[in-house]
């Protein structure tokens, strides 16, 4: 992950994965903007490559 940040990689958390996982965001050790699904869909359609985990 640290690499990918270095090269520009932008990361986005989903905050309905955490709440269904019980997690916050301070178990992520990253700062991440957070999104639900139907406000990432517009961010997500105007990149070029999405990777998910």
């Amino acid at each position: 992950m640290d690499l990918a940040l270095e090269n520009g990689v932008r990361m986005i958390g989903c905050q309905q994965s955490l709440d269904l996982n019980g997690m916050s965001k301070d178990d992520l050790g990253l700062e991440l903007p957070l999104l639900n699904p139907s406000n990432a869909l517009p961010t997500l359609s105007a990149v070029g490559k999405v990777l998910t985990c």
